[in-house]
């Protein structure tokens, strides 16, 4: 999914008329915290009843900025939340 069709499921700010994120990362981050050992995609996003795609995306961002590892698990990604995040 391309930035701009990603940005489509997002509301837009009224003052700034910029796009604001639906999915807080702090939502996303304590979703995968109350899953034990960590949470794919898919379980965040029942949690959150989210589309999975939107999920996917913004924990690939969080991963990149250092919150979330992640690792392979079968055919699935396990996200956790990274040490500097944890309670």
């Amino acid at each position: 999914m391309d930035v701009k069709s990603e940005a489509m499921n997002d509301e837009r700010d009224e003052q700034s008329g910029r796009f604001k994120q639906k999915y807080d990362p702090e939502q996303i981050l304590e979703a995968v915290r109350e899953e034990d050992g960590g949470a794919t995609a898919s379980e965040v996003a029942d949690r959150l009843d989210a589309p999975r795609r939107s999920i996917h995306t913004r924990l690939s961002q969080l991963h990149e900025h250092g919150r979330l590892g992640k690792r392979d698990v079968g055919p699935s990604v396990l996200w956790t939340v990274a040490d500097t995040e944890e309670r």
